[in-house]
Formats: C-alpha cells, sequence, structure tokens
C-alpha cells in the first residue's frame, strides 16, 4: 500500500513537470513567435523609414538644384557671405564680372577677393562697405547712381563701377549673414558723367549774354523751320556779332 502511494506521488510530479515543462515550452514558443512577429514588423518599419529619408533627401537634392539653377541663371553678380564677411557662394555672372573662379573666391574674405574704392581710387573701408552696413542694420542697403559711387576691382587689377544691394538672412533673431548682388553700371556711369560735364558747361557758357544770345539764334535757325529773307538777314545779323 505505501509504495503504491509512493508510485502515484511519483507519477503526479511526473505528469506536473512534464506539464510545466509543455508549457514552459509553449511560453518560449510563444514569445518567440512574437519576438519574431516583432523583428519583422521593426524591419518593415526600418525599410519604410528607410524608403521615406530616401524620397526626402532625393525632393531635398532636386529642391537644392532648382535654387541653385535660379541662382546661377540670375544675371546680376551674386554673392553670399557669413558672417564674416567670407564667400560661402557665388554665381557665373560673379565669375564673369570679377574674374575669380568660383571655387578661388569660396572660403576668402571678400574684401580679399573684391577690393571696393570711391571714386579718387582710395580703399573703402570693411566697415564702410554695403555687406558691413547691411549686418549692423538689419535691413538692405543699396548703393548706385545717386548714391556715392562704388567701385569693385577686379582680379587683373581693373575696376568697374557697381550698383550694390545687399539684403542681411537671419535665423531666429540673429543675422548670420548676406546676400549680395552687385552689377556692371559703366554705361549708367557714363551717361550720368556726360550729363554733369554737361550741365556745367551749359551754365558756364549761359552766364555771358552774348553767348546766350548766339545760342539763341542758332536754335532759331535750327528749330523754327523756313525763315524769311528779312528773318534770314536778322539772324545772319546776330551770329556775324557773336
Amino acid at each position: 500500500s505505501d509504495h503504491v502511494e509512493v508510485n502515484l506521488i511519483l507519477m503526479q510530479i511526473f505528469l506536473f513537470s512534464v506539464a510545466v515543462t509543455g508549457l514552459t515550452l509553449a511560453a518560449i514558443e510563444s514569445e518567440r513567435q512574437q519576438s519574431r512577429s516583432s523583428l519583422i514588423l521593426r524591419r518593415r518599419e526600418l525599410e519604410q523609414l528607410n524608403k521615406f529619408l530616401s524620397e526626402s533627401k532625393t525632393l531635398v537634392e532636386q529642391e537644392k538644384s532648382q535654387d541653385e539653377a535660379i541662382l546661377f541663371a540670375i544675371g546680376d553678380g551674386l554673392v553670399v557671405l557669413d558672417e564674416q564677411g567670407n564667400v560661402t557662394m557665388a554665381n557665373r555672372m560673379f565669375e564673369e564680372l570679377t574674374g575669380w573662379k568660383r571655387s578661388e573666391a569660396i572660403g576668402r574674405p571678400l574684401s580679399e577677393v573684391l577690393p571696393a574704392q570711391n571714386l579718387a581710387g582710395e580703399t573703402i573701408v570693411n566697415k564702410e562697405r554695403p555687406y558691413s552696413r547691411a549686418l549692423q542694420a538689419g535691413h538692405i542697403v543699396t548703393t548706385g547712381i545717386g548714391h556715392r559711387p562704388y567701385f569693385y576691382v577686379r582680379k587683373d587689377g581693373t575696376r568697374f563701377p557697381v550698383s550694390i544691394s545687399v539684403a542681411p538672412f537671419m535665423q531666429g533673431k540673429r543675422v548670420v549673414g548676406s546676400v549680395n548682388l552687385f552689377r556692371d553700371i559703366t554705361r549708367e556711369f557714363d551717361v550720368d558723367r556726360a550729363k554733369s560735364e554737361f550741365v556745367s558747361i551749359a551754365s558756364h557758357q549761359l552766364r555771358t549774354p552774348l553767348t546766350v544770345i548766339r545760342w539763341s539764334a542758332d536754335m532759331l535757325r535750327k528749330y523754327t523751320g523756313h525763315l524769311t529773307p528779312p528773318q534770314s538777314k536778322y539772324l545772319s545779323a546776330i551770329e556775324e556779332t557773336g
């Protein structure tokens, strides 16, 4: 009887162990399945994220290429400066106007690449240049006809008059650089100088009454059309007197 009871207890322990082992194996298999499912899910998520990042990168590169194409197609010289006045970007027209290649200019101070002069040929110091004034003021600064003349000195040492527009750009509330547009205004400058010289000469000449009379007679002959013989005679007398 005791022997039978011992056997029954041993059998119960064995069955219990088998049950526990089965449950444990089932739990382990369940966890493995869950882990496998979780890994598959994470892999899919990573694949989707990678696809999204790849598409985003392509889109950013396309937008960057479009922006660069627009900047490089601008008909004016364009140069972007950092807060210290160093060149970070330039366009094709910059190269044509200055003689510098973009690769040569990038990373160098604009004051070194493009020295600025006034009409007398004196170098304009950095703090008085438009980009420095724009950074300090925080708004657009322009120069050109009607303003104090500026000249840029090319790589070969020649110079040309320029019209300059500088706009600071911000990160938050902090000015971190500037966009500089400039164009060659040699033709406008020459016309403006010729006009000034003409006005100066005319003002000087018109101070003399005899000059005024001779000039008036000349205008009458040129712009009044056909003159009668008496009118022509009088004008000839005036011109001979002059």
